[in-house]
């Protein structure tokens, strides 16, 4: 008698478990589906007033003379997006970066840093510019000496969103 009663405790507690988390993961996905209903419209009027600003910028930036575009691709998300281009050309590194920090600076966007960027550990000898303005990040990176691997010699990137890069 007693076990029969133990069990039949167990079964309800664990039927009790189950009603009380499939009640909690309802609630979830309600409390997130109005958010998501309330808050929808906002955010994605603010990640197209992103894009298109970093868009306009891209477009804005003179690209290096005697160059080849390899790859344009623009991409957004709810919370971050990017306007980039990959380019072959037989310019230096010293040459494309004086164009891009001329360029960069004369419309308003602040160096940060130069980075040596490192390849499964190894320095190929590439290098990345990185330059902010009102919160987005422009790019420069040059593929040194694995531009044959990459395909392209320099990538120019805008993007928008989370980054610690211009905090």
């Amino acid at each position: 008698m007693f076990l029969k009663q133990r069990k039949k405790g167990v079964i309800f507690v664990a039927a009790s478990c189950a009603t009380i988390v499939t009640v909690l993961i309802s609630i979830a996905l309600i409390i997130g589906t109005l958010s998501l209903i309330h808050g929808g419209p906002e955010a994605e009027a603010v990640a197209g007033k992103n894009q298109k600003d970093i868009e306009q910028e891209f477009h804005q930036i003179s690209p290096l003379s005697r160059m080849t575009v390899i790859q344009p691709s623009p991409m957004r998300w709810a919370d971050h997006g990017i306007i980039s281009a990959a380019y072959k050309t037989k310019e230096s590194y010293e040459s494309i970066k004086l164009h891009y920090h001329n360029e960069l600076t004369s419309r308003g966007w602040d160096f940060r840093r130069e980075v040596d960027i490192k390849y499964d550990g190894h320095n190929y000898g590439g290098k990345e510019l990185i330059y902010c303005k009102s919160g987005y990040v422009a790019h420069v990176q040059y593929a040194g000496r694995q531009e044959t691997e990459f395909g392209w010699t320099f990538c120019f990137a805008i993007t928008w969103g989370p980054s610690d890069e211009c905090m």
